[in-house]
């Protein structure tokens, strides 16, 4: 799943009765208050050149949970508000490079929605908040002004601090976007440990990984960069772009605001809950629109019940 299937989070929510509406106003969460539960999948959809596809139906799905197909009983391609929390290298090898991204970052978030929220990690050999949960997105830039190149990179703990930051979001979508130019040489936590918590959590993981060609590689940890990357935004439903010259770092932020702006939200009926922990794999099938060959889907690859009695997250 690593480029576009962002077909993100699974996330389980009260599912929609007779009479009851899925409602998403300016500003706030969108509610659903029922008995039962429903999964929700957001999935994007992209052609052969990685541009973000709109207009599809639900006939155009097929979704199936542990290898069974579900009837899809919600379907929508509305836009809802996101709470994106923003993770930027500061690290030493970043040095020249920080105003350019701090620019790129700026026009990731310059097409701002009602109701849409960030916030700012940053992160060197230490991890910072260095801006709090805000409505303003200049308020990211302006924290970028104070951002000084040194250290070492400890990228897994800055993804995993951002992660149960982000997870405390007001908005259902809760994303992440990383912006990094090396691997990770300094983190105390492992993957397969990030990989966990991020994906109880439902959250989105994009990341643009700067590789320049001329950058050298012996560099302890940079090697693991690109993999690392490519595969936690495999995992959490999100895109990895790696971009080899700075030039191409502005069309490769926009191909993610696309992607985190044009989703789809595809709704089934689960069969009951045990609440055992128990990891329900997911699948999303798409057949192409009229007059185009291929098409690539990516969503979150599965969901995890919750444990013990009580309501679900």
């Amino acid at each position: 799943m690593s480029a576009r299937i962002a077909a993100l989070l699974a996330i389980v929510l009260p599912a929609l009765g007779a009479g009851d509406r899925l409602n998403v106003q300016e500003g706030e969460a969108s509610r659903i208050r029922v008995s039962s539960e429903i999964v929700l999948v957001n999935a994007s959809v992209v052609d052969s050149h990685g541009r973000a596809i709109a207009g599809l139906t639900k006939a155009n799905f097929r979704l199936f949970e542990n290898h069974a197909e579900r009837k899809i009983s919600w379907f929508s391609e509305e836009e809802t508000p996101v709470s994106l929390v923003v993770v930027f290298d500061t690290s030493g090898s970043m040095a020249g490079k920080l105003t350019h991204c701090a620019e790129a970052v700026a026009e990731l978030l310059r097409t701002a929605q009602n109701g849409d929220e960030f916030a700012l990690f940053t992160f060197s050999n230490r991890v910072e908040l260095a801006q709090t949960w805000t409505r303003d997105y200049a308020a990211i830039s302006s924290a970028l002004l104070d951002a000084r190149a040194h250290g070492t990179t400890a990228m897994l703990d800055a993804v995993d601090a951002a992660g149960h930051y982000a997870a405390r979001g007001a908005n259902p979508r809760k994303v992440m976007f990383v912006l990094s130019d090396g691997g990770d040489n300094a983190s105390r936590l492992r993957e397969p440990q990030v990989r966990r918590r991020l994906e109880e959590m439902d959250i989105e993981l994009y990341a643009v990984d700067i590789r320049e060609a001329a950058m050298p590689m012996t560099w302890p940890g940079v090697l693991e960069g690109p993999q690392l990357l490519d595969r936690l935004c495999d995992e959490l439903s999100g895109r990895y772009v790696p971009v080899e010259r700075m030039s191409d770092l502005a069309g490769a932020v926009e191909r993610v605001r696309r992607e985190i702006r044009s989703q789809y939200v595809l709704g089934y009926r689960p069969e009951p809950l045990a609440r055992d922990g128990r990891f329900h794999t997911l699948q999303v099938k798409v057949s192409p629109p009229p007059g185009m060959r291929r098409v690539s889907v990516r969503w979150r690859r599965g969901w995890r019940e919750p444990q013990g009695v009580g309501a679900v997250d």
